[in-house]
């Protein structure tokens, strides 16, 4: 026999993949016994005329039946959430509404790297007035959904083109940004970059000013951020060199501009050179 709670869990299951096949390829990951971790890998795709072609871009979720909190307590469970190696999030499945709704759990960084060793508590919804609990965890506000949609309105013939659109749209948007970030943690640079705000259905604003930084201070990992910094002056270095080789393409104004971009950037990269890294 089966407990009754993980048959209900395997039904939401059901509903996210049928949600998500509408923008994707979904693969359901095998196990055994329940656990927190990757229910559900989905690699998007795009329509293209009469046809869909994969993106070459693949998203994990983890399925949920209700918004509630998720306690993250076992090193097995925070290498699930802290080590995958691609954009993670969270699909809430409304069974009495019918409703999808998709977190992300890009913050969930922020607590990686101010200790990862600590319980953590993922809380969908906005931050509340709630104390930090006595137990020493992390809490992870995730905010409002990044979508919700009615599954009804998938396959609705009036809305479904624009409701399927919506939701590949935004999706793909919050798991190009969360894949950047995946890469500075791989890089060891402590740094998380969150839109300052945003409406649920809708891409957020990428501009300067609608981006809040935030980062942990530890003096620590200076070097890995440093050493990533010289990585990056190296490339642009290079890339610019190589567009001031084909400078006749280029109009009086532009290959005046790009020479000087290049001396600022072949003297920071000096700078970092002649001190190091460290």
């Amino acid at each position: 026999m089966k407990p009754f709670g993980f048959h209900e869990g395997d039904r939401s299951e059901f509903l996210a993949q049928f949600a998500f096949s509408t923008i994707g390829y979904c693969v359901p990951v095998p196990r055994q016994f329940d656990r927190f971790g990757v229910d559900v890998i989905v690699h998007l795709f795009e329509r293209v005329g009469a046809n869909v072609a994969a993106t070459g871009r693949a998203v994990a979720l983890q399925v949920k039946s209700d918004a509630g909190e998720i306690l993250i307590d076992t090193k097995e469970m925070r290498d699930c959430l802290y080590a995958t190696s691609l954009p993670f999030f969270l699909a809430v499945i409304d069974k009495a509404e019918w409703r999808l709704d998709v977190y992300t759990t890009l913050l969930r960084l922020l607590a990686y790297w101010s200790n990862p060793d600590a319980a953590v508590r993922l809380v969908p919804g906005d931050k509340d007035a709630r104390a930090f609990p006595e137990d020493g965890s992390t809490i992870v506000f995730l905010g409002k959904p990044i979508a919700s949609v009615l599954l009804a309105d998938l396959e609705a013939e009036a809305i479904k083109v624009e409701t399927r659109e919506g939701l590949s749209r935004v999706v793909n948007h919050w798991a190009r940004w969360e894949q950047r970030h995946l890469d500075w943690r791989d890089d060891g640079v402590p740094f998380v970059a969150c839109p300052s705000q945003y409406e649920t259905g809708v891409p957020f604003s990428t501009a300067y000013g609608a981006i809040d930084f935030l980062t942990v201070p530890d003096p620590g990992r200076l070097p890995a951020a440093n050493n990533n910094f010289a990585r990056v002056l190296t490339a642009v270095h290079g890339y610019y060199g190589q567009l001031l080789e084909h400078a006749h393409t280029l109009s009086d104004d532009a290959r005046v501009r790009l020479t000087e971009r290049n001396h600022i950037i072949e003297a920071l990269l000096g700078n970092f050179l002649a001190h190091g890294t460290g």
